[in-house]
């Protein structure tokens, strides 16, 4: 059953380090915003530190920087993070993101939610 409930949440919520840690890259910690149709997460990656090359075979994922710089890499080019700057990636293409020496807070939806992930 889909979830029909509105979750907002504040800066100070969004600011906070607390977070869970990446199961696979070290430096980078996940907060979940919101589950059902879409997951959207705060993604912070510690300074120098990387999600490493990825994909997502079902999902679309749509990067929105709030803090930080830093770079995504993909097979068709390097695409420059800043505050403002945003993504979207398409399923099935293999991706890093890179932060700079001030690290990097994303925000991250992915659509549509992907059951296995």
């Amino acid at each position: 059953m889909e979830e029909r409930t509105v979750r907002a949440w504040t800066r100070a919520e969004t600011e906070r380090r607390e977070g869970d840690p990446h199961p696979r890259f070290p430096g980078v910690t996940l907060k979940e915003r919101a589950d059902g149709a879409v997951r959207v997460l705060t993604v912070r990656v510690e300074p120098d530190r990387e999600i490493g090359t990825h994909r997502h075979e079902r999902e679309w994922e749509i990067h929105q920087v709030l803090e930080g710089r830093g770079c995504l890499e993909t097979e068709e080019g390097t695409f420059p993070y800043e505050p403002g700057a945003g993504t979207r990636i398409p399923p099935g293409v293999s991706h890093r993101v890179a932060a700079g020496p001030e690290g990097l807070l994303l925000l991250a939806v992915f659509a549509p939610r992907d059951a296995s992930a």
